[in-house]
């Protein structure tokens, strides 16, 4: 199914800054058929948003984007059926809200602390980069105005 869903663009098509980033790794195990189809779904939508500023913006994003696909809340009990998650066998396109409040949602909270620690990183590198370039310029020119204008000895 991965390969198809590839194939048709939603995987890979990361925009700069966007949340698709958290959903490059899958979970291991889903609840329902339909999980894996909502979660492309979510990652295709994830594409055009920008980063979250915090957890709490993350979590009601997601939240919002599992109602706007599915047209249920993530607090419900009971598995439920979305036609559009639906490919053919028994349980077809039944979506498992417990599963993406339980499992699928801390996963997705998990990989954005990872990313934007590793985002925080990458700021911090290229901040000392620019910082130790400064200095080597600064500190080149100091030699240099030392070497043409050397202090007098009187």
């Amino acid at each position: 199914m991965w390969s198809r869903l590839a194939h048709r663009g939603v995987f890979g098509a990361r925009g700069p800054g966007s949340l698709v980033q958290i959903f490059d790794e899958t979970p291991l195990n889903w609840g329902q058929r339909g999980d894996p189809y909502l979660w492309a779904s979510m990652m295709a939508r994830a594409a055009d948003e920008p980063w979250p500023v915090d957890v709490d913006e993350l979590r009601q994003r997601l939240n919002d984007s599992f109602e706007d696909l599915t047209g249920h809340q993530v607090d419900e009990h009971e598995p439920f059926f979305v036609s559009a998650y639906s490919h053919g066998g028994l349980s077809s396109g039944m979506v498992s809200p417990v599963f993406w409040r339980t499992e699928a949602i801390p996963f997705l909270v998990d990989r954005y602390l990872y990313w934007s620690r590793q985002r925080r990183v990458i700021r911090t590198r290229r901040v000392a980069r620019w910082v130790v370039g400064a200095m080597g310029i600064l500190l080149i020119l100091g030699f240099g105005f030392a070497w043409l204008y050397p202090p007098s000895m009187e």
